[in-house]
Formats: C-alpha cells, structure tokens, sequence
C-alpha cells in the first residue's frame, strides 16, 4: 500500500473536485448553448470566405455594366446580415416544388444563386452569367447583351426583382426623402409625404462628396416670379422656402448625375472619403464598400451612357479589390477614389459584421462568464 503524504492527499482532493466542477459547468454551458442555437442560425464560414470571384465576358458581348452591378451585390451580401438573409431566403425559391410563374422572380433567384456561388469553396474562379441573362432577356428587353447600358438602371432594375420576389421592400437599401417647407405668409412649416429612393441621384455641385450632399439640402425659394399660392391664407404670390432631408438606409447607394437631359458627361472630380461619411440631420457614421466607375478611352468623343467600359471597386475583410469583368486584383487605397467614379456604396457603420461567421453577442457574453467562473472557482489553488 502506498503512503501519501499530506501535499498529495491535498493535491488529488483538489484535482477530483476540479474535474467534477469542471463536468458540471460543461454540461450547464451546453445547455445554455443548445437554447441559443434555438434562436440562432450562424453564417456558414464557407459561405463568406472565397469571394472575390471575376464575371465573364465574352468578346461579342457587352456585359460590364452587368458585372460591376453583380460585384457591388456581393459586397452588400458579405457586409449587411439583412441583405444577406433575403438573397439566401430567394435562392431557396428553386429548391422548392412552387412553380416560378413571375419573370421578375426568375431573375431575382437566378441572381440570388449566382451571388451565393461566389462564395461557394466549389465554385471557378470566373463565373459565368449566362443563366441570369438568359432569365433577364426573357423579361425585359431593356438590358441586350450586345450593347452597353446604364449600371444604375441596372442595379435598379435587380432592386425591383428582389422586392417582386420578397413581396416587401428591400428596407436595407430603402432611404427616404422628405421636402421641408416654409410658408412666410403665414409663418408655418409643412412636410411632404417622404419619398422612398434606393438610389440617392446627386448633382454634382461641388468638388466635394460632402459639400454635394451639403447643397442637395440646402434651402431654395419655390415657385416663379409670380409665386405659388397658399392653401391656408389663400395668397397667390408667396414664395414658400424648400429644404430636402436625406435620411439615409443601412447601405446608402449614392449616384453622381455625371449626365445632363442631352446626355453630356460631366468629368468633375469629386473627393469621397473611404471612411466616416456623415449626412446632415443624422448621427450615423458610413464607411465605404464599393464603388462603379464608368471610364472612356481618350478617342471616345461622345463620352455616352452607351459607350466607355465599367469596372468596380469593392472592399472584402479589409482588403480593396478592382474587378474588370473575369479579371479581379488586390488594390491600393489610393486609387480607390478616382475621376471615373460613378455610384458609391456607402454602409452604416453600426450594420453588424457579416465577413466572419455571426455569434450572437449574448454566447459571446456567457464564454466569457464561463472563463470567468473557471478562474474564479476552479483554479483557486489550495494551501499545502
């Protein structure tokens, strides 16, 4: 029989009632974890990872103004969970036994599918998009394949096919613009019904992102030389003051108006910050995700909506990258905000992180409360 001496007596009392604490805590952290996994449904890590991924082209086709389009969808699903959840909830459409009887819908899964396989461990590192395009023409012959259009008709065209799809606006993207007026013959101040506008179209009025916002706000006399009349006092020739307020969505798409009505370009530079945009009359802070640029070769005089290439810039776990159709190549910050820059994805910066997979904040919380009990009740060592 082996003797013990006190210190080791004391040792393997200590060590048993360790294990048996440490038995019961696991077993009391499981279970609080299986009523959390009730509630949540983590992001698959091997949903998120592989993007970026290049568009093909084909040389008898003119796709760019798709493509770029695409990139941008893809950077809102890797950065916002609620434009994350819908894209996955429209894909599942195909996998369901429901026949797929509006146009606007097939197009709306078929480009849920293809943003899903970008992210896909499986999937090449160009894609094809023969299967949207195919879904598109059917629908619409707005957007031929052999001709180039306009990206921000695009993108709104796709907005229009997911909310057809979801049967509800896409709130993510939805900012809302309501007109401030001032009646000076009666002292009274009145708001229009806001309007709810995916796409904020900007006028270039400054050199400067923040001072075109600053002048799309600003205060103008309505009305022409003779006036306007009031509906209260009954005055024909007041002349009411007109304020717009901006209030911005989780993902503010911001669109420069680089063409008048004749569809002359503008080619003004306008500095845009890569992080900490704010607009007026709000506290929220936006960080930009992606960018559409629009560039023409030097030879190209018209300078048109319907000529020029599209590229796009988008940023994923911290890195920029430049995607001209099937090509995609890391890039430096400084070229992110360029002459040729033409619709700007701005997100709040409050919108939750999706480019690693969710935990919800309160299982976070409870490992953290369970190293705590750890340290503090378990390894407590015993005096010898």
């Amino acid at each position: 029989m082996i003797a013990y001496s006190n210190t080791e007596k004391s040792a393997v009392s200590f060590a048993q009632k360790l294990s048996g604490r440490l038995e019961i805590l696991s077993s009391l952290l499981q279970q609080q974890e299986n009523q959390e996994n009730d509630t949540l449904v983590p992001i698959q890590e091997d949903l998120l990872r592989p993007w970026p991924k290049g568009l093909s082209n084909p040389p008898t086709r003119n796709l760019c103004f798709r493509n770029v389009i695409l990139q941008m969808f893809a950077v809102m699903f890797a950065t916002h969970p609620d434009i994350k959840h819908l894209l996955s909830s429209i894909e599942n459409f195909t996998r369901s036994d429901e026949p797929l009887k509006e146009p606007e819908v097939l197009v709306a899964v078929e480009m849920s599918r293809l943003i899903l396989q970008m992210f896909d461990n499986q999937s090449s590192e160009t894609l094809s998009v023969d299967h949207l395009n195919i879904a598109t023409t059917a629908h619409t012959n707005n957007f031929p394949d052999y001709t180039q259009q306009d990206a921000q008709e695009y993108l709104t065209y796709l907005i229009d096919c997911i909310e057809k799809a979801s049967g509800r606006p896409l709130s993510a993207l939805s900012g809302r613009t309501a007109t401030h007026l001032h009646w000076p013959c009666c002292e009274r101040n009145t708001i229009n019904d806001a309007d709810t506008n995916q796409i904020l179209q900007l006028p270039i009025t400054s050199d400067t992102l923040h001072g075109c916002i600053e002048n799309f706000g600003k205060k103008e006399q309505v009305g022409d030389d003779k006036g306007v009349e009031c509906e209260k006092c009954a005055k024909r020739r007041t002349f009411p003051i007109s304020r717009s307020e901006y209030t911005p969505p989780g993902v503010a798409i911001v669109q420069l108006k680089r063409y008048d009505q004749a569809g002359r370009k503008r080619l003004d530079h306008v500095e845009f910050p890569l992080v900490g945009l704010k607009f007026p009359d709000c506290n929220d802070v936006y960080d930009l995700i992606g960018v559409v640029n629009q560039e023409h070769p030097e030879e190209d005089e018209t300078l048109s909506l319907d000529s020029g290439h599209y590229t796009a810039y988008a940023k994923y776990d911290g890195q920029w990258f430049m995607y001209d159709d099937k090509h995609c190549t890391p890039i430096t910050t400084r070229i992110v905000c360029n002459p040729n820059a033409y619709i700007l994805f701005y997100r709040r910066r409050d919108t939750e992180e999706v480019e690693r997979p969710i935990v919800s904040t309160c299982v976070i919380h409870m490992h953290y409360v369970s190293i705590e009990l750890i340290l503090t009740h378990l390894l407590v060592i015993p005096s010898y």
